[in-house]
């Protein structure tokens, strides 16, 4: 292949898929590009079968993404801070993402910083600045009262 996918389960491939390498074309006079598909079929759908595939509507309403930068411990893992925010809002709360940890001469002795983001966002209606402001409230006021964490200013 040129380039390509793979797909394996395990040690055993169950599809190739990719283009061929422009050498191997050229070989035989071939000048466009050509693919090239290796599939064992009912494995590939045999090991669907034994995973619960979901399938569900895009979202109608959009997405809103927040970020909040805490000073913690350092001994506080994201995990910790992860499970204390899905405690404290699992309604609307889609996704949490650590994107930056610092540690440094602003940073406070034995203290780290987290920069965290958060993907909020509710199926039946767009959220609103109030809603979207009360949640990114109760997450630090949980992270500040469960973790000892301040809001980096």
């Amino acid at each position: 292949f040129g380039y390509g996918l793979q797909f394996d389960q395990g040690k055993k491939v169950l599809a190739q898929i990719g283009s061929v390498n422009p050498k191997w074309a050229a070989k035989f006079d071939i000048e466009q590009e050509v693919f090239h598909a290796f599939i064992l079929w009912d494995e590939l759908v045999g090991c669907l079968k034994k995973d619960s595939t979901r399938i569900k509507d895009l979202p109608k309403y959009p997405e809103v993404k927040r970020d909040l930068s805490m000073l913690i411990n350092k001994d506080v893992k994201f995990a910790q801070m992860e499970n204390v925010v899905k405690q404290a809002e699992n309604r609307i709360l889609k996704s949490i993402d650590l994107f930056d940890v610092y540690e440094g001469k602003s940073v406070p002795e034995g203290k780290r910083s987290y920069a965290l983001s958060f993907i909020l966002q509710d199926e039946n209606q767009t959220l609103n600045d109030k809603v979207i402001d009360k949640t990114m409230s109760r997450i630090q006021g949980a992270l500040e009262k469960e973790l000892g964490a301040e809001l980096r200013g």
